[in-house]
């Protein structure tokens, strides 16, 4: 019996192990909050006075964009091409700029429509997904009319002790919830819970092709959204506390609160 549970959990959970990684570049950027790119590589930092800026592979400011309003940007979301999204938890407010770092729009979420939003991001359908940490929900807000379309009490549908959700992700018509330190949460683009991820990332994740690329204990691994593989792409000595990573191309760059490493 023994050795039959051994056998599916192989066949379930493919794990292969990799190389040592190592730091091919790097570059300094003060007070980093998050980090994303664009589809054509641009990479965009957010950091802790409001600013937006955006990089090539290489590290070199492309644009740049500082707000008047100088509160941390918690949250940077350019998976819609012509905008670019920012979200301040601090004074709940968000900003949308068009790919040139021009604002479009800037605007504070509704009191009563959003408690305390703790973090927000763009929907497929061109709107924002948003956890309510005041009630524990998962809201939807039209961008247009200011309004929530769908609002869902995530204690109701989800039998977990403790929720800490630092990133919403909508991916191929799923949401995920990045719960720190625990897990990822996977509900359908209309709100329902699927399932739950045995994976503990470190910081935030990004996706690439159908994987989750995430650092747990100095290690960088793919999982496989569909078929639950997991692949070790490898291990690096240094001990940085990431906010995020995300692959580009054959690299990795990872984020920490005061420079961008990348490794390969």
């Amino acid at each position: 019996m023994r050795y039959f549970l051994t056998y599916l959990i192989a066949f379930s959970l493919n794990i292969v192990v990799a190389q040592n990684l190592i730091t091919v570049k790097q570059w300094k950027v003060e007070d980093i909050t998050d980090i994303t790119f664009d589809q054509y590589n641009g990479i965009y930092l957010a950091d802790e006075l409001g600013t937006i800026t955006k990089y090539d592979l290489e590290g070199n400011q492309l644009l740049s964009y500082s707000s008047e309003m100088i509160f941390p940007i918690n949250t940077i979301d350019v998976s819609h091409t012509n905008k670019i999204f920012g979200f301040y938890q601090t004074n709940q407010s968000y900003i949308l700029l068009d790919r040139y770092l021009n604002v479009l729009n800037q605007s504070t979420f509704n009191p009563d429509f959003i408690g305390f939003a703790v973090v927000a991001a763009f929907s497929s359908d061109n709107n924002l997904w948003i956890f309510d940490g005041s009630d524990f929900t998962l809201k939807k807000l039209n961008l247009i009319t200011g309004k929530l379309m769908t609002s869902i009490a995530l204690s109701l549908i989800i039998t977990e002790n403790h929720l800490d959700i630092i990133q919403i992700d909508e991916y191929q018509n799923r949401l995920y919830l990045n719960n720190q330190d625990k897990n990822i949460l996977v509900l359908d683009n209309m709100g329902n819970f699927i399932k739950s991820l045995p994976v503990q990332p470190e910081g935030k994740f990004c996706f690439n092709n159908n994987n989750i690329v995430y650092i747990r204990n100095n290690t960088i691994s793919l999982y496989d959204i569909y078929n639950n593989d997991i692949m070790t792409i490898g291990t690096f000595t240094e001990g940085y506390n990431p906010l995020k990573i995300i692959q580009l191309q054959e690299e990795y760059y990872l984020a920490v609160k005061d420079k961008i490493i990348v490794l390969k």
